[in-house]
């Protein structure tokens, strides 16, 4: 929550439930989009993820073992649409940066250009025709409840 607590399961369940996309650094906050629109009935309908992980350039940030295999992760979730923005060279294990026009241009892909400004946010350039992308359209019948967690004792 705001004041830096915790929020309880149920809690977490409904803001992702209600979300048509999630954007945060990798890690385990990220795993509740498992709670978005579980069952979309075509691909313009699936919640969107960006999410920005280790890179080949941020090798002091994770092991470079590991840097690679959050997008093969990410992308065996067919009910998601999968985005990533990998960490800057500048990045460390303290403390990670992210292109803000890689995150642009990932939110552009995403969502497409705002209708106010249809150029390419590095080039300046004229923008591709984005007609296809989807609007936000109400939710559906889903289920609503959150899940049954037990409780320790």
């Amino acid at each position: 929550d705001g004041d830096g607590n915790m929020l309880s399961v149920n809690a977490q369940f409904h803001i992702f439930r209600s979300a048509t996309t999630a954007i945060g650094p990798h890690g385990t906050g990220l795993v509740n989009a498992i709670w978005m629109k579980p069952f979309p009935e075509t691909c313009a309908e699936r919640p969107q993820m960006l999410e920005f992980t280790p890179g080949p350039d941020s090798i002091d940030v994770h092991s470079a073992l590991f840097n690679g295999h959050y997008t093969t992760l990410g992308r065996g979730f067919p009910m998601l649409d999968y985005n990533t923005v990998t960490y800057t060279a500048e990045s460390t294990k303290d403390v990670v940066y992210v292109s803000l026009d890689d995150v642009a241009l990932a939110l552009d892909r995403m969502w497409g250009k705002p209708e106010d400004d249809r150029s390419d946010a590095v080039s300046g350039e004229p923008a591709d025709d984005r007609s296809d992308a989807v609007p936000d359209k109400p939710s559906d019948d889903r289920s609503d409840a959150a899940p049954e967690v037990a409780k320790e004792e």
